[in-house]
C-alpha cells in the first residue's frame, strides 16, 4: 500500500455575486492529477477553518452592556442577544457524506458590530471538538448565506472563509506498479504446476471456486498429505510478499478449477 498526502488551502470570497447558491468549501474527491486506478480510500482532514467578515450594509449593533457584577451566564446572555437580536446576515455551516444531501451543523451571525471594523470566527468547532474533522470519500463541507429578514450580503460587505485541509489517498501499489494477470486453472486429479517460476512476481492471490479441496505446495510431490496450504471450497489465499519465485504446485483429489491473479512488475 502507498499513501499520498495532498495539502490544500481553502480561500473563498463570498459576496453579492456568488451567495445565491450553496458554496462548497472543500470537496473530498480524488484530485484530477491523480489516476483513479488502484485507489482504495480518500480521507480528508479539515485542520483549520475560519471566517473574516466586514459588514457595513446593516445598522450597527451596540456593544453589550456588561456590568462588573454580572455573572458569567448574564454576560453570555447579553452577548448572545447582541449577536442574534440585531440586524444580521446568517451563514449556515453544512456537511455532506455523499456530495448531494447536506446537514446543517450550526450557524454564525454576521453583524455590523459597533467599535469593530471587522470580525473573525473560528468555524472548525462546528465540525469537530478535536484537532481535525475527518471526511470520507466524496464528503463535502459547505456554507449557505441566509436572509433572516435583513437581506443578504451587499456589494459593500465582505466575507472570506479560509483554512487548510489534508487529503490522504491510499493506493494499492500492486495495481499501479504491476501488471495484473488473472487466469483460471483447470486442475487434473493429480499434482499440477499452478504457477511457473518467475523472478518478477510482485503478488499472488488464489481462490478455490470448485467443490473440491485444493492442496498448495512448493514441491512437485505436493499432494493431500504433503502440502503447505489447504484451500477448502470457496476459500482464498494471498501469498505473503516477497512472493516465492519458484514453481508453485496444486493437488486435487478430483478434477477442479481454481482462480489465480498474478501481479508481475513491469
Amino acid at each position: 500500500m502507498e499513501t499520498i498526502a495532498v495539502n490544500k488551502t481553502i480561500a473563498i470570497q463570498i459576496g453579492a455575486s456568488n451567495q445565491g447558491n450553496r458554496i462548497v468549501l472543500f470537496d473530498n474527491s480524488l484530485p484530477s492529477n491523480i489516476p483513479s486506478e488502484g485507489i482504495i480510500s480518500i480521507n480528508g482532514f479539515l485542520k483549520n477553518l475560519k471566517a473574516y467578515s466586514k459588514i457595513t450594509s446593516l445598522a450597527s449593533a451596540p456593544i453589550p452592556a456588561i456590568g462588573l457584577e454580572d455573572t458569567d451566564q448574564e454576560r453570555l446572555i447579553k452577548i448572545m442577544d447582541i449577536e442574534w437580536n440585531n440586524p444580521r446576515i446568517q451563514v449556515d455551516l453544512e456537511i455532506s457524506n455523499d456530495g448531494s444531501n447536506y446537514i446543517t451543523l450550526g450557524s454564525v451571525s454576521l453583524i455590523n458590530q459597533a467599535g469593530y471594523p471587522f470580525r473573525n470566527f473560528s468555524l472548525l468547532d462546528f465540525y469537530t471538538d478535536g484537532l481535525a474533522a475527518e471526511l470520507g470519500s466524496n464528503g463535502k463541507i459547505a456554507c449557505s448565506v441566509k436572509d433572516v429578514g435583513y437581506g443578504k450580503l451587499a456589494s459593500v460587505d465582505a466575507l472570506t472563509i479560509y483554512g487548510s485541509v489534508t487529503q490522504e489517498i491510499v493506493i494499492n501499489d500492486l495495481l499501479t506498479n504491476n501488471e495484473a494477470i488473472p487466469t483460471t486453472k483447470n486442475l487434473l486429479a493429480a499434482t499440477n504446476t499452478l504457477i511457473s517460476n518467475a523472478s518478477n512476481k510482485a503478488g499472488l492471490t488464489i481462490f478455490n471456486g470448485s467443490n473440491e479441496a485444493v492442496f498448495i505446495g512448493y514441491t512437485a510431490t505436493t499432494n493431500n498429505t504433503d502440502y503447505s496450504i489447504r484451500l477448502s471450497s470457496g476459500k482464498g489465499y494471498e501469498f505473503p510478499v516477497p512472493v516465492y519465485s519458484g514453481n508453485i504446485y496444486a493437488y486435487s483429489v478430483n478434477a477442479s478449477t481454481i482462480q489465480i491473479t498474478e501481479f508481475r512488475s513491469v
